[in-house]
């Protein structure tokens, strides 16, 4: 037998939260002197208050947990409940650091239209027409792009391994998407520049040869940081293009300078990308 003191260390559940439970028929001390009123505790007892701490953390109600103890519900329900309820938490984690993501690029973006701050050294280059590589689909919602592009590589890597090519440039990322921002239904072409048409035989996951045109005047402009900021970069060609008496005509092309999106550097770690946009000039 316990002490309710005792008790209580070992249950890590205050005293006052234990004589509240006494109080309402939940947990009643096993033994309570008649003489001095004191409570005491059996260690059998230590397995219904950690039940009474979980359904708690559930976010059920002391009603409800009176109706689930007197049920006598399995120890493995409860565990299942809490598993769930943990999944559920980390859910709730992601969507809220995507959510400081998302604040802290806006932050940045009100920086960055500060003429004083403008980071961002926009030039004009000539890109040669490009042969590629690549898959092709529809992404339902911006927050599934990493997870497609990552299946796509490594469908195109399996391709290249398949038809004995080498790469000639960077993995690159196209938005086909045309006109305003928006966050369904992105049509995204990722791969990699090749030499050359593989065999033609089907290759894994809808891998094909694409060619993509003639050499192609465009805006570009290098972004090293996180790979979730590079929408500044975006904005620093408009900028760009809005001080040149440009319009941005086209599809973007994203070039990952800092490697393959497959084996990143630690998510902590800055990257190197190049945005490219092309352009009409406007007399």
């Amino acid at each position: 037998m316990y002490k309710i003191g005792e008790f209580s260390q070992m249950s890590q559940v205050s005293k006052r939260m234990l004589r509240h439970y006494d109080k309402i028929g939940l947990l009643p001390p096993a033994v309570t002197d008649s003489a001095t009123g004191y409570r005491f505790y059996t260690l059998e007892q230590l397995r219904d208050i950690h039940r009474i701490v979980a359904l708690r953390d559930l976010g059920f109600s002391l009603e409800q947990i009176i109706y689930l103890m007197q049920s006598n519900v399995h120890t493995s329900d409860i565990c299942a409940m809490l598993t769930d309820k943990r999944k559920e938490l980390e859910q709730h984690i992601d969507e809220a650091h995507a959510r400081l993501d998302r604040v802290a690029v806006r932050l940045r973006l009100m920086e960055m239209l500060e003429p004083e701050a403008q980071d961002y050294d926009v030039v004009v280059k000539t890109v040669p027409a490009m042969s590629m590589l690549s898959g092709r689909t529809t992404v339902p919602h911006v927050r599934h792009i990493r997870e497609t592009r990552h299946r796509i590589l490594g469908y195109v890597y399996q391709a290249l391994e398949e038809s004995s090519i080498q790469p000639v440039g960077y993995e690159t990322v196209i938005y086909h998407t045309a006109g305003a921002y928006r966050e369904d239904n992105i049509d995204l072409e990722v791969g990699l520049p090749v030499a050359k048409p593989p065999v033609t035989r089907p290759l894994s996951g809808d891998i094909v040869f694409r060619d993509h045109g003639a050499e192609t005047q465009v805006a570009s402009v290098i972004h090293h940081g996180k790979l979730w900021e590079v929408g500044m970069a975006i904005t620093a060609l408009y900028i760009w293009a809005n001080e040149h008496s440009a319009t941005i005509d086209g599809f973007y092309r994203e070039l990952h300078l800092f490697g393959s999106e497959l084996s990143p550097p630690p998510e902590s770690c800055d990257r190197t990308v190049e945005m490219q946009a092309p352009f009409i000039l406007h007399p």
